[in-house]
């Protein structure tokens, strides 16, 4: 089982679906939240590298940048 089937399955929340597009990926979750109207983006990120502790993903930065509704990014376990 995958990283992201486990952390799927661990969810104590609803699911209503899953989107698999390709793209450059800030733009692809952009555009699927103004699609689906949705309220809020909620992102996790895992932080590679050295600076982990200081930032957050280049996708992520773009997102919360670029995003006229608010987004969350929450650190997933390693």
């Amino acid at each position: 089982m995958g990283g992201g089937e486990r952390l799927l399955d661990a969810c104590t929340f609803k699911v209503d679906k899953i989107i698999v597009k390709e793209g450059i990926a800030a733009d692809e979750i952009l555009q699927q939240a103004e699609l689906n109207d949705a309220d809020a983006i909620i992102m996790g990120i895992r932080g590679f590298g050295m600076f982990k502790e200081a930032l957050i993903g280049g996708t992520a930065r773009r997102v919360v940048r670029r995003s006229a509704i608010p987004v969350k990014v929450i650190r997933l376990p390693e």
